[in-house]
């Protein structure tokens, strides 16, 4: 990392904050995300810092997303822009596992602004989209689909690795076989991704005598992201299936602590409670 810019008339000032790339994580344990990237924003040391693993370490901790180069944004910007990209990033990954896709799209369409060719932005707001027309109707769903597939193509076109982008545009997919092609790569190229791992689980889930791959890759999926919204009904639709009550009661009884807004896994868990 290039060194700090010195004060005029003096040596550089040390400032424990911004002495090293864990500093920032340590701030992160006191501070929320968005109140340590407004600090940041203050500082015109914040270029540098940006740069750093540390801050990208806090800012997966704040979004709740796995390790890996491929979860943060990574294009140059101007000290103020890296700021405001790194915190609407952080923040619409948040919102988009809490499910408010609204101020999700918000943010994340923020990010894009400042980052248009980062195949991870791309990724992430398209995972938004897609998830906003699924409950949507007629013209308004049928625009977001095809907002939703623009970005994955976009993000493929910019990274053919990108295994996000494979993940997405699995969706679009014809057919089991071509579905089960793209997240096979997906998950090859990163091993890490949650949600390719849970959308090859619920490919799988259908065929025979794949159980228990199903339950590795789900169990593996809910370790790297803890609150990935739909591996926890899956596995419990997993343990239905083999007549395992008590198991899909306890797992949708976690499912519901931490979603309490999920109406079909709460019914559910109410429906097994009066039968078990």
């Amino acid at each position: 990392m290039a060194a700090p810019p010195e004060p005029d008339g003096g040596a550089a000032a040390e400032s424990p904050l911004l002495r090293n790339q864990a500093a920032f994580v340590t701030v992160q344990d006191c501070l929320d995300f968005a109140a340590a990237s407004a600090l940041l924003c203050c500082s015109r040391l914040s270029a540098e810092l940006l740069e750093d693993q540390g801050l990208y370490e806090a800012s997966r901790h704040a979004g709740q997303q796995p390790a890996g180069p491929r979860a943060a944004p990574r294009l140059p910007l101007a000290a103020g822009g890296r700021a405001k990209l790194t915190w609407c990033f952080s923040q619409g990954l948040a919102a988009y596992e809490a499910r408010d896709l609204e101020r999700s799209e918000r943010l994340l369409g923020a990010a894009l602004e400042l980052a248009p060719e980062d195949d991870v932005v791309l990724c992430r707001l398209a995972d938004t989209c897609y998830a906003r027309c699924r409950a949507e109707v007629g013209e308004l769903r049928e625009a977001l689909e095809a907002r939703t597939l623009e970005l994955y193509r976009r993000a493929v076109s910019v990274n053919p690795a990108s295994s996000l982008g494979l993940n997405g545009l699995s969706l679009f997919q014809e057919g089991t076989d071509a579905k089960r092609h793209y997240l096979l790569r997906a998950v090859a190229l990163d091993r890490g991704n949650p949600y390719a791992l849970t959308n090859l689980a619920m490919i799988l889930l259908d065929e025979k005598d794949k159980d228990d791959i199903c339950l590795t890759l789900l169990k593996r999926a809910l370790a790297i992201n803890p609150n990935l919204f739909y591996a926890r009904p899956t596995i419990a639709r997993l343990h239905l299936r083999l007549n395992e009550l008590n198991e899909a009661r306890a797992v949708l009884a976690e499912q519901v602590m931490r979603r309490p807004q999920d109406h079909d896994s709460r019914c559910l868990l109410e429906l097994l409670r009066r039968i078990v």
